[in-house]
């Protein structure tokens, strides 16, 4: 019938719930078996635990089973966990050019992964250090720094367009790309403008795209792996990243080879 709750504090272990709940004329009878004094928190929780089963009604000639409550037929389904949550959801009004943006992303021919990354750039909801403190993960105030110039918090506007090492990182694509965008840009504006130099749907902001999801790639393995930031081998990767998801998907109908996507790529692009 499962396990008991607060099983760290339970006597035996492998104790189940039918050992500490049974039924009776008076109501529901508990039988705990605690190896220590519980807090006054594990009390609450507890008491909590006990309102919850007030309305239970044991059969003891019934098997137990798995019951989706949400759902009219008792089965878990994507709908109604939806509906479930949205309930306590308040519902947030978002920017109808930033809408628009959202909806030229996900029409980029790229792995879903870097589409879903890209939403959430868009959106700031990436788990950024600044983030990730606010939810007391990070309680360490020497650990919110930008992991590139350690010098401001790393919030998704500073990791991606405001910090020193992005912005030479930015200006080496720009001028890869052949063209001239103010470094000042970020967001919105810096995802729109960059999608203006192409005029293929499909591929209008895989450049964009590859360049952020790199420099968020590099970002984890500085903190996981310990690798040294490396404008020239982000420049690299980036060049080589972008040109497999081009050639492996919307670059089929091309003829253009890595040579090509090296010093033209704005014409690789442009030529499907």
């Amino acid at each position: 019938m499962g396990t008991s709750p607060s099983q760290i504090k339970e006597l035996r272990q492998n104790s189940l719930i039918a050992d500490r709940l049974s039924s009776s004329r008076e109501g529901l009878v508990w039988k705990w078996e605690w190896c220590d004094v519980l807090t006054q928190e594990e009390e609450l929780d507890l008491l909590k635990l006990k309102e919850l089963l007030l309305d239970i009604n044991l059969n003891l000639n019934c098997a137990d089973r798995w019951r989706w409550i949400p759902g009219d037929a008792g089965l878990f389904s994507v709908k109604s966990c939806y509906n479930f949550l949205v309930q306590f959801v308040s519902a947030e009004n978002l920017n109808p050019s930033l809408l628009e943006a959202v909806k030229k992303l996900w029409k980029n021919d790229v792995p879903s992964k870097v589409n879903v990354f890209g939403w959430r750039l868009l959106l700031e909801k990436l788990p950024t250090r600044d983030v990730l403190a606010s939810k007391g993960i990070i309680t360490n105030p020497h650990e919110i720094c930008c992991v590139f110039c350690f010098r401001h918090v790393e919030d998704c506007c500073h990791i991606y367009y405001h910090c020193k090492f992005s912005q030479v990182v930015w200006s080496a694509i720009f001028k890869w790309l052949g063209c001239s965008i103010t470094i000042g840009e970020e967001g919105l504006n810096h995802f729109v403008k960059c999608g203006d130099l192409v005029k293929g749907h499909r591929v209008r902001h895989l450049i964009w795209l590859t360049t952020n999801w790199c420099l968020w790639r590099l970002r984890n393995n500085i903190i996981f792996r310990g690798e040294v930031a490396d404008v020239s081998k982000l420049i690299d990767n980036i060049m080589a990243v972008s040109w497999i998801w081009f050639s492996g998907r919307a670059g089929r109908k091309s003829t253009f080879s890595f040579a090509d996507w090296c010093t033209n790529p704005i014409a690789c692009l442009q030529s499907i």
